[in-house]
């Protein structure tokens, strides 16, 4: 079905259709292409394809912390995404389920690594000035060096820098 297709460029769409760019007559500029929609018949994918459009359609604003620290461990990459973005946004108010959501080793590799990427990103809004974020320090105990001090303390402790190793 893809004979004569000239496909530059592909991405799924929010609900999980395949959505492609074909420049129908070959490479040379011919004024015209088309986009095409691939779906999947009805069943579970496609219903779950539509849920995933709808929420992130619907946003994340309004949702509570607990229902955006389970959707850290949806199927949809977005999802997780938008639910870790909208964490992080909520600042110190999302330290404690983050937090929390990170060190359950229960939970998902797709929780507690989004969940880490959420603190990270409260430890870099943190104040100017601030040397080591609040948020790092109780996120991270132990930490003693913001993310970029920490990599100028590398390079200049590197034996090509002329430094101790």
């Amino acid at each position: 079905w893809l004979r004569g297709a000239n496909l530059t460029d592909i991405a799924f769409g929010p609900s999980g259709d395949l959505w492609t760019l074909d420049w129908t007559d070959g490479w040379e500029p011919a004024g015209r292409g088309r986009i095409q929609v691939l779906a999947s018949p009805d069943g579970p994918h496609r219903k779950a394809g539509q849920e995933t459009a709808a929420l992130l359609k619907a946003g994340f604003t309004h949702l509570p912390a607990p229902r955006l620290v389970a959707l850290l461990a949806h199927a949809a990459r977005r999802v997780r995404q938008e639910a870790q973005f909208e964490l992080a946004a909520r600042g110190a108010d999302a330290l404690e389920p983050l937090t929390a959501a990170g060190a359950n080793r229960d939970n998902p590799a797709a929780t507690r690594r989004h969940a880490a990427w959420a603190l990270w990103q409260l430890a870099r809004r943190s104040q100017a000035g601030d040397p080591i974020p609040q948020a790092r320090r109780e996120a991270i105990r132990g930490c003693d060096r913001c993310a970029d001090c920490q990599t100028i303390h590398e390079f200049q402790s590197a034996r090509h820098y002329g430094g101790k190793r």
